[in-house]
């Protein structure tokens, strides 16, 4: 019968149905029982401890607060500019004695020298790291505020905090203080965990190092296990609360489910694969018809050299055209991507571009690599249009486009003109003696390109501001990378053009 073949699709169409509605059901009552048996310690457990880690995160930004406070004083900038040993000795021993828990102050000036010597109950480790923090390089990798880590010692457990000493763009040296781990101990007293579940909670460091146990509420029992492991983070330090609950395991339950889930699913591909296999039984003469069809218009093999099924005419004449018009699509796609993504005045990448290109560096950052971000716009530009026109000012925007493509690398460097005078570049895999020679270079070229073309016009320079994008820093994005290198710009031009600064 002719409708006889559109009965057995319904019919298979129905099954599969069916199956896989008794499948999601099974799956649905599977995951209802294991959660019943598995569920995790619920929204008060987790709000408990997101009080407790903003508790702890308080606690030490206000021992950082306070740390970058001193560090802004007056007197300490005259201290360091002006050395005077007993007086920093007494402004050192009255600053740590304000604040409870502090086992050390030190200040390390620009030459690398400490105010006061080292206390003999810190670790080696620790004075190792103090010695580093004279190393400008080391400072630029671990931006303030200083993160924070655990060094304990058989005598007294600590953390340390540092900050730069800053004058204006002159660094001047650096604030060390070590925190004993009893102010934590302090803090503990306060937390909102509940004590009537089995909970153990602990502080680990960033490498994975148990700072401090808070508390640990445990049963006497072999059989029980650590299940459920949560973790939050205390920001700004790299430390973690790590809340762990005991849980009672019935592995009859476990079974149940593992059973049920794989009974469903095998019930549900089998019955699939049936259907499937009957349903293209019918249509497979069609499939590869339709099949050699498209290797025929693949090869360029014309399509009247094959012949096909009656009920195919008509859609062979029109996959006979999909050929040439795929073709135009994907050539007008391939100008409008291009167009999309390129200035037209200059050539350049776009704002649209520049974007991309950012965020891919943000990633190269975060893997290791040293990527530089450099934004740059003309002095006297406007002066230049008022004076000459329009016209001379997007030959002098070509100028510049033309000298950053010669001393452009696609596979180490980005240039894009974001609007107006103001251009971008992204810099991999460089360093900042590379930055400045590259600068350097095209600051020179674009003075006698100038010269040599546009000598009867106004003169235009440029100023450029440049950062480091910092893949360490967890809070680091574009926006943060863009502001800092828009404010080194900034300064370039507040010092008197023609220059560049870095942020």
């Amino acid at each position: 019968m002719p409708h006889s073949r559109f009965v057995r699709p319904v019919i298979y169409a129905v099954a599969a149905l069916i199956s896989c509605l008794l499948a999601a059901t099974m799956l649905y009552n599977s995951w209802s029982l294991y959660t019943i048996h598995h569920q995790d310690a619920g929204d008060s457990l987790v709000q408990a401890a997101h009080q407790d880690a903003q508790l702890i995160a308080e606690r030490l930004k206000t021992y950082q607060n306070i740390l970058e406070h001193w560090a802004q004083q007056t007197s300490l900038h005259q201290l360091l500019k002006h050395p005077a040993p007993h007086t920093a000795l007494q402004w050192i021993a009255s600053h740590r004695a304000s604040l409870p828990h502090v086992l050390a102050l030190n200040i390390q000036n620009a030459q690398g020298q400490w105010l006061d010597t080292v206390p003999a109950t810190l670790l080696p480790q620790c004075q190792a790291q103090m010695e580093r923090l004279s190393d400008i390089d080391y400072l630029n990798k671990h931006p303030m505020p200083a993160r924070l880590h655990s060094s304990p010692n058989g005598q007294e457990k600590h953390f340390d905090l540092y900050t730069l000493i800053q004058d204006k763009e002159q660094v001047l040296g650096v604030l060390y203080l070590t925190i004993s781990l009893k102010l934590l101990e302090d803090t503990f007293k306060q937390l909102y965990l509940p004590t009537q579940s089995s909970l153990q909670v602990r502080v680990m460091d960033g490498r994975e190092q148990l700072i401090y146990a808070a508390r640990s509420h445990t049963k006497n029992n072999a059989q029980q296990q650590w299940q459920l492991t949560r973790r939050i983070r205390v920001y700004p330090s790299h430390w973690q609360l790590e809340i762990r609950q005991i849980h009672e395991t019935d592995h009859s339950q476990l079974i149940i489910v593992l059973i049920s889930l794989g009974a469903g699913f095998l019930l549900t591909i089998g019955v699939v694969a049936v259907t499937q296999r009957l349903l293209m039984r019918d249509y497979l003469s069609d499939f590869e018809a339709l099949k050699e069809l498209v290797s025929h218009i693949a090869e360029s093999r014309p399509v009247q050299d094959f012949a096909l099924a009656p009920r195919l005419q008509e859609t062979a004449k029109m996959l006979a055209a999909i050929r040439p018009t795929a073709e135009k699509i994907q050539q007008a796609h391939q100008e409008l991507e291009h167009l999309s993504r390129t200035d037209e005045l200059t050539q350049l990448a776009n704002r649209r571009a520049y974007q991309n290109a950012l965020q891919q560096a943000m990633t190269e950052a975060r893997d290791g690599m040293s990527i530089a971000l450099i934004l740059l716009d003309l002095d006297g530009f406007k002066l230049l249009n008022d004076t000459a026109g329009h016209p001379v000012g997007d030959e002098i925007l070509k100028l510049l486009a033309r000298i950053l493509l010669k001393h452009h690398n696609p596979q180490t460097e980005f240039c894009a003109r974001l609007g107006g005078d103001e251009f971008a570049c992204i810099l991999f895999n460089t360093q900042h003696t590379r930055i400045t020679q590259w600068l350097e270079r095209v600051r020179n070229d674009f003075m006698q390109g100038q010269q040599q073309q546009f000598a009867q016009y106004p003169q235009c320079t440029l100023s450029f501001g440049f950062t480091f994008i910092d893949g360490e820093n967890p809070e680091e994005n574009d926006d943060r990378a863009f502001r800092r290198a828009d404010h080194a710009l900034y300064d370039a031009k507040k010092a008197g053009k023609n220059t560049f600064r870095q942020g």
